[in-house]
């Protein structure tokens, strides 16, 4: 005879409550390479000259902000139908005087609306474009101080930068002012010192065409690593080895020539800005 528990089937376990069971039970634990529990890292502080440039940046932002605002409102205002001066009726065109003398009484009362809507309108305008300029002259006063900041923060990595950014006769105030929007526009500057024929080329060319081949070169000197001024002498590279950065290009891919980075990551940076 069979016991009441032989009789008894034990129920399966099912693979979700395994799994739910195993997952409550095993202590989940972030550890590093080494073993060590996983620490977050501390918020990098922010140096007082970045925070200058922070602001100026930001100020430089609002301050095209407000200049294109002013642009768009006087187009604006050019763009307003300007209706005719109304017309002086003419006696002969009425049955009667009394009829006549109304008409005029009516052309009077619309020329002198006319008068002050056309005035008001003239001084708007006036108005508008005046804010426009002073707009204008604030905006790229912001940018240059933001470049200056900008400037004073790599100093260091550039040799005599004054000397070579500033002492030719390629950079007009057009120039300057696509180069003080640049993020990397010291190092742009300080390339088109370096390099006084590719300065002539694009001083050369129209507005549209120079901001083109500025962002080119912006796109070059993000590539490369600035020329940190120093005492001590350049490393030793040994005979018959080239330089190699550790990186991780497309795909995963391991790039450790240096020229071949520089110029997958010279082409990453087109892709996203022409996106």
């Amino acid at each position: 005879m069979n016991t009441p528990d032989e009789n008894v089937e034990s129920s399966p376990t099912t693979e979700a409550e395994s799994a739910e069971v195993e997952q409550v039970e095993t202590p989940v634990t972030t550890e590093t390479p080494e073993g060590s529990a996983a620490e977050t890292p501390e918020p990098k502080k922010v140096t007082e000259t970045q925070k200058r440039i922070n602001t100026l940046t930001r100020k430089r932002h609002e301050a095209e902000q407000e200049t294109e605002r002013l642009r768009q409102e006087n187009e604006r205002l050019k763009a307003q139908t300007v209706e005719s001066e109304p017309q002086a009726p003419e006696e002969s065109a009425f049955e009667t005087d009394a009829e006549f003398q109304v008409a005029t009484a009516k052309y009077g009362a619309e020329l002198a609306a006319h008068k002050a809507t056309t005035a008001v309108r003239a001084e708007t305008q006036a108005s508008t474009q005046a804010q426009l300029a002073a707009a204008r002259e604030s905006e790229v006063a912001t940018k240059k101080q933001a470049f200056e900041a900008n400037v004073e923060s790599k100093r260091d990595n550039f040799a005599d930068f004054d000397q070579v950014a500033y002492n030719h006769q390629f950079m007009d105030s057009e120039m300057a002012e696509i180069i003080f929007d640049m993020d990397k526009g010291p190092e742009v500057a300080y390339h088109l010192g370096s390099n006084l024929d590719e300065a002539a080329r694009i001083h050369a060319l129209p507005a549209v065409l120079r901001a083109r081949e500025l962002t080119k070169i912006e796109f070059q000197v993000e590539a490369l690593k600035p020329k940190v001024v120093s005492g001590a002498p350049d490393p030793i590279t040994p005979l018959g080895q080239s330089e190699t950065v550790d990186t991780v290009g497309v795909n995963g891919e391991n790039i450790k020539d240096a020229d071949a980075w520089r110029q997958w990551d010279y082409e990453r940076q087109l892709a996203k800005r022409a996106k």
